[in-house]
C-alpha cells in the first residue's frame, strides 16, 4: 500500500474497513458480556542487545511518556497475542519494532507518512553487521502496522495487533483480565493523548493512512470505546 491513498484506494478499502469495524464491535460487546481469554504472565523486555538498547534509547529521546508506555504495551500485548495464537515472534525484532513504530508521530519526515520516520530509524539503530533480512523485517513491520488490511507477515501482524489492542481494544477477549490490568499499569491519560497526536498527524498528512484510519476507520472513536483501564 502507498503512503498516500488515492480516491480509488479509499473506495476499494471501504469493505475491509467496515468488516474490521464490525468485528471489533462484536468483540467489544462480547467483552462487556464477560468473555475473557486465558491468563498469561507478562514477558519482561527481551535480554538487552545493542539493537534493543539503541531502539529503546531513541524511543525515550523522541516519544512522549504516554507513547513510550504505549510502545511497551504494544510489546506486551503483541507477544501475548502471538503466544495465544501459537505464533513464533522474534523477541529482539519485535521489541525494536515496538519501540520505533510511533516515533514519526513526534519526529516526522516532511511530506511522508509518520511510519517513514520509524522505518528510517530501524537502520539508524541497527548495529553494524546486522543482517539485511532482519533490518527489512522490522522496516516492513513498522510500515505495515498502519495497513488497513491485516498484514500477512508475522512481525507486521502482531505489531499491528498489539498496537490496536492498546488503542482501540481490538482482540481484547483473547487475553486474561489480570494480565490486562498489569499490562496497563501506566496507561492513565493515554487515550486523550493519542487522540491529540493522531489529529495532528491527520492535519499534517491528510491523504495518508492515518487520516483514513480516523475516518472512515473510526480509530479515535475506538479510543473512547476501548474498555482498557485509562
Amino acid at each position: 500500500m502507498n503512503e498516500v491513498l488515492s480516491t480509488k484506494d479509499r473506495v476499494r478499502l471501504l469493505p475491509t474497513v467496515m468488516g474490521r469495524l464490525a468485528s471489533t464491535t462484536v468483540e467489544l460487546a462480547a467483552y462487556r458480556l464477560g468473555k475473557r481469554g486465558m491468563e498469561t504472565a507478562i514477558l519482561p523486555a527481551p535480554k538487552p542487545t545493542p539493537w534493543t538498547s539503541s531502539a529503546a534509547d531513541l524511543g525515550q529521546d523522541i516519544l512522549s511518556r504516554g507513547f513510550l508506555e504505549h510502545s511497551v504495551r504494544t510489546w506486551r500485548f503483541g507477544m501475548a497475542l502471538a503466544r495465544a495464537d501459537g505464533a513464533d515472534l522474534d523477541p529482539e525484532l519485535f521489541y525494536v519494532a515496538a519501540m520505533l513504530h510511533d516515533i514519526g508521530l513526534f519526529r516526522p519526515l516532511a511530506g511522508r507518512c509518520f511510519t517513514a520516520a520509524g522505518v528510517a530509524a530501524v537502520r539508524e539503530t541497527a548495529p553494524t553487521g546486522t543482517p539485511v533480512r532482519r533490518i527489512e523485517e522490522v522496516e516492513a513491520a513498522i510500515f505495515e502496522h498502519l495497513e488497513i488490511r491485516r498484514p500477512q507477515a508475522t512481525l507486521s501482524c502482531y505489531l499491528q495487533a498489539g498496537s490496536l489492542l492498546d488503542v482501540a481494544g481490538t482482540r481484547i477477549t483473547a487475553l486474561g483480565p489480570q494480565f490486562v490490568r498489569a499490562a496497563c499499569e501506566h496507561r492513565a491519560g493515554f487515550p486523550a493523548a493519542c487522540r491529540d497526536v493522531w489529529r495532528a498527524e491527520c492535519r499534517r498528512f491528510p491523504k495518508g493512512r492515518a487520516a483514513y484510519a480516523r475516518c472512515p476507520g473510526g480509530l479515535l472513536i475506538g479510543t473512547r470505546l476501548n474498555p482498557l483501564p485509562h
